[in-house]
């Protein structure tokens, strides 16, 4: 017979074998020096185990501890993302803002009547590169924007994502 295992000292330990693969244990254990030693490990981890006071738990136990879990992964995942692109549509939008609120102020009628759109497209460029030039005096007000669309996709997160990611996780549980 080869070596006792983990599971098989568990077991033995635990009074869940039949009479003879007791028997065959047990005289295994006499036989082997390696699995006797192991053998009165286990007994002396059970005799300290059993001096070890009860720990009553409460009901609702299992239940506080499946609400302090993280959430679903998938959703820590998405909630990343979602907050990712809240914060590049927040500082894209503004800087399209800006971008075309020089150029919306510029028509695109000339005094003959429509430009051809490659005088468009230069009035555009023309914006563009009015739009990079001014962004080194305007920094401030890019922070304070970016700052303000930080603040509320924060305030978003806690009044409406994450209730509902609770809420969901809950019902998942099986918790109403």
């Amino acid at each position: 017979m080869s070596h006792l295992s983990d599971t098989q000292f568990q077991e033995l330990l635990d009074n869940k074998l039949n009479q003879r693969q007791y028997d065959l244990y047990l005289k295994h254990i006499r036989e082997c020096p390696l699995c006797r030693q192991e053998w009165q490990i286990y007994q002396q981890l059970k005799r300290q185990l059993a001096k070890e006071p009860d720990i009553a738990l409460s009901r609702t136990f299992t239940d506080n501890v499946l609400l302090a879990l993280p959430a679903n992964p998938f959703l820590s995942r998405l909630k990343k993302w979602i907050v990712g692109i809240c914060i590049f549509l927040s500082l894209a939008g503004t800087g399209l803002i800006y971008f075309f609120r020089s150029t919306v102020s510029k028509t695109f009628i000339s005094d003959v009547g429509f430009e051809s759109p490659l005088e468009q497209f230069k009035s555009i460029l023309l914006s563009i590169g009015d739009f990079i030039l001014r962004i080194a005096g305007d920094q401030i007000g890019f922070f304070i924007i970016a700052c303000l669309a930080l603040i509320l996709i924060g305030v978003l997160d806690k009044k409406i994502i994450q209730p509902r990611i609770n809420r969901s996780v809950q019902l998942s549980n099986g918790i109403s």
